[in-house]
């Protein structure tokens, strides 16, 4: 599963849910993965975001390029 969605540099904010999150992780089939392209508003905001990825994909990698952030979550 793929996310990478921007209104000009902006994540609507229903990307940054819970619900929506899980529901992403229920796409994933078990072995796969799910990528999360990710520009943080703020700096509260993106403790929230990374925090929320790490419980509900425990295992994760973030990959940083500049202002982006690219969340990794594994399924097993």
């Amino acid at each position: 599963v793929v996310v990478d969605i921007f209104i000009g540099k902006n994540v609507p904010a229903f990307v940054t849910t819970a619900a929506f999150l899980q529901q992403c992780r229920a796409g994933v089939r078990p072995g796969g993965c799910f990528v999360f392209n990710y520009i943080p508003e703020s700096v509260p905001m993106w403790e929230k975001t990374r925090t929320l990825v790490a419980e509900i994909f425990p295992q994760h990698s973030l990959i940083e390029f500049g202002v982006n952030k690219v969340f990794i979550g594994y399924k097993e």
